[in-house]
This record gives C-alpha cells, structure tokens and sequence, in this order.
C-alpha cells in the first residue's frame, strides 16, 4: 500500500515524536500436522501506527486507513499475491485483525493504532 512511508518503519519499536510505525513479531505456532509431516503453522504479528489524532476527523481518517488495509491483506489471495517465504515454506492465507486505536498520549494529539496481520502457512518437513 502506497500510504505506507517505507523511510518511517521500525522493527519491534516506533518513535513516539513522529509518524511513523513498527512491526512487531508476535507468534509462530502449529496449528496442524499431516501425515507427510507438513505442518501448517499459523505467523502473527503487529503493526503498530503513530498518527496525528488531534480531532475526531483525524480519528476517523485513521481508523479509514486502518479498514482499508484489513481489507486489502484480504483480498491478497485471491490475487495470488502472498508474501514470499523460505524454501520450504509456502503462504496459505493471510489476513489482517482486531484494528483499532489502542492509545492516545496525554495531551490528545497523537493515537497508536494496532493491527494484527494473521498468516497461516505450510512448512515442510524439516
């Protein structure tokens, strides 16, 4: 998505000064196993966005943009557009959750939103 700023992303932390977000590692667990020793696993993390929220225009504004994305992690397999994994490993759905505005600073102008990006995937055998 274009509305990303790639030069103000963070890895397991955001700068509470400025706009920007953070992708946080959450999880990586089996939620099943075949008989050829596949596994499908289940991947999540977070993103974590700092955005002016000054009035509830902003918010909303916002929380558009936060809906926006659910949806389009969504629509990215039937695209046929999912995240290319290690060998071995194979996307089967992926899918954003649970967005939402999840802290304000003191003085009410800037909001942390959250997203929970949900990938479920095939690792072979190891």
């Amino acid at each position: 998505m274009e509305e990303f700023d790639s030069k103000h992303r963070h890895i397991d932390w955001t700068d509470e000064n400025n706009e920007n977000y953070g992708i946080f590692p959450d999880s990586d667990e089996q939620i099943d196993s075949y008989i050829d020793g596949t596994e499908l696993r289940r991947y999540v993390c977070q993103i974590t966005i700092r955005k002016f929220s000054v009035i509830d225009a902003d918010r909303l504004r916002n929380n558009e943009f936060l809906e926006r994305l659910q949806i389009w992690f969504c629509k990215q397999k039937e695209a046929g557009n999912m995240p290319k994994l290690p060998e071995g490993c194979e996307a089967d759905e992926i899918r954003g959750a649970n967005a939402m505005l999840s802290d304000i600073n003191i003085a009410g102008t800037k909001g942390v939103y959250t997203i929970q990006i949900i990938m479920d995937y095939l690792r072979d055998e190891l």
